[in-house]
């Protein structure tokens, strides 16, 4: 995975790039799609959302505060995504 830093990509770049982070992360073969419950599933562990936050927050250049890291934010690659476009665009909430 590209750890580079990056400016805020179109929706489904952002999708693609939260997909590999999340395999990346998970480190093994598992089935899930965009939906699937991180958390609840244990199919990613507390230390696997540290390590998400860290990659996030290096690849888009952003703080995700303490407040932000709630569950409806990072429990799925589609929870994940919505809340990065909420932080490119703040506007948009």
């Amino acid at each position: 995975m590209e750890t580079a830093q990056r400016t805020m990509m179109n929706p489904e770049e952002i999708q693609g790039f939260v997909r590999s982070l999340v395999e990346d992360t998970v480190g093994r073969d598992v089935d899930i799609d965009d939906g699937t419950e991180l958390l609840r599933s244990n199919i990613v562990d507390s230390m696997g959302v540290v390590e998400m936050i860290s990659s996030v927050e290096r690849a888009f250049s952003l703080e995700i505060e303490p407040k932000d890291m709630v569950e409806e934010n990072l429990n799925s690659i589609d929870n994940i995504t919505a809340f990065l476009q909420r932080k490119a665009d703040p506007d948009r909430e």
